[in-house]
């Protein structure tokens, strides 16, 4: 039984990891539309880590 809970816990990281990667995908292509007027920069701030993701717009 210690095998498949090893090999359970393997494909439930890779999972979560590949959901972050799709986050973060998302959160930096929407950091790069501009906006239509205005002089706005967008920043994006990802911490996988913690699973923190940000998108900031300033002016």
């Amino acid at each position: 039984m210690p095998q498949y809970d090893l090999f359970h816990n393997q494909v439930k990281m890779d999972k979560l990891e590949k959901y972050r990667q799709i986050i973060v995908n998302i959160v930096k292509k929407h950091a790069q539309y501009k906006p239509s007027h205005g002089k706005i920069e967008a920043l994006c701030i990802c911490d996988q880590e913690s699973d923190n993701y940000l998108l900031i717009k300033i002016l």
